[in-house]
């Protein structure tokens, strides 16, 4: 690959992720336990084969790592546990009290933000996750 290929190639990566990946973790902790994020999913995943100049074929798991980007499902946890920090930080926000002591849920169907509050490295989750790559 030829240096003006890297700068095009790097190019690309800074605008999908400017543009396309930060306007869907835009109100990510509200919306990312929804049923329709596997639509966002398909637009994001189009934008990384696009950039990878893989082929439909390629498989799904290995789109990031083509595109050198993280796995949307990890940039929104990510983006929740921003969220969930400045949240703890700030005493005189109303939200803290519903995020450090959440009320009984009401309907089994709905997975609240307080759920999972564990805050992840996403780098490292994602060797994890993809650990058979041999990195």
């Amino acid at each position: 690959m030829s240096a003006v290929q890297r700068q095009r190639q790097h190019s690309a990566v800074i605008c999908s992720v400017a543009l396309l990946f930060r306007a869907a973790e835009y109100c990510a902790p509200v919306w990312s336990r929804s049923v329709h994020t596997s639509q966002v999913d398909v637009q994001l995943n189009s934008t990384m084969r696009l950039i990878s100049g893989t082929l439909r074929s390629t498989p799904l798991p290995w789109l990031p790592v083509f595109s050198n980007i993280e796995p949307p499902a990890l940039r929104r946890k990510a983006a929740t546990d921003k969220l969930v920090q400045k949240i703890v930080k700030h005493d005189s926000w109303p939200i803290q009290l519903d995020i450090l002591s959440p009320p009984l849920l009401q309907m089994p169907s709905r997975k609240p933000l307080w759920l999972d509050l564990q805050p992840v490295d996403i780098k490292s989750q994602w060797r994890h996750n993809c650990s058979w790559l041999r990195w």
